[in-house]
């Protein structure tokens, strides 16, 4: 199965990018870690799967692996893998590098008189079942076993937060995880705050 950072990567040493693949490949982490593409806190994928997502070998990602911590980018907790430091090197220094941020977005017109009534109208629709129904997914293809074991492991034994009342907006774990997908596979740069959570497309409207 491929990881999302395999595929950032795989982006990144591919732009034309020359050199010695150790060198290519700790940039490539380096400044994805710098840039946020991966997140503090998140897990790196294991050296052998990484090396197969990227079709090098193991000792060159073991040895990149090796500098990152050295060098205080990541720290290895024994059994369980790599993570990405919350605090890395970089943001001592003066002209450490700081997230882009987007431009201040503009205000929106007003609705016209039509999409007022459309919006006010928002209800669903008597169908909810055939081919071409907008916003109705396969659900014949829904994964419902994996899902069920997904969902099984996890309420096992839940956290308090997740018995409660929910955040504004979702899941703040959701919403981050949801912001990084973006990042990588479709080039979004947004925040969390940025991303809410609905039940559906009615909820949404």
């Amino acid at each position: 199965m491929r990881s999302i950072v395999g595929d950032l990567l795989l982006l990144r040493l591919g732009d034309g990018a020359s050199g010695p693949m150790n060198k290519r490949l700790y940039q490539g982490i380096r400044e994805a870690i710098l840039d946020g593409a991966i997140a503090a806190d998140s897990r790196l994928p294991a050296t052998r799967d990484l090396a197969a997502e990227l079709g090098i070998a193991r000792n060159t990602v073991v040895h990149v692996y090796s500098q990152l911590l050295a060098e205080g980018y990541t720290r290895s907790r024994q059994g369980n893998g790599t993570f990405v430091n919350a605090s890395v090197p970089d943001s001592y220094l003066a002209s450490g590098r700081r997230r882009r941020q987007p431009p201040p977005a503009a205000p929106r017109p007003a609705l016209s008189a039509r999409g007022a009534a459309i919006v006010d109208g928002a209800s669903a629709s008597p169908y909810q079942w055939g081919a071409f129904m907008p916003g109705v997914p396969d659900l014949a293809e829904f994964p419902h076993k994996k899902f069920g074991r997904i969902m099984s492991g996890l309420w096992r034994n839940p956290t308090p937060d997740l018995l409660t009342y929910s955040y504004g907006g979702g899941l703040p774990a959701l919403r981050e995880a949801l912001a990084q997908h973006l990042a990588l596979t479709r080039s979004i740069d947004c925040d969390p705050e940025q991303i809410l959570i609905t039940e559906g497309l009615h909820q949404a409207i």
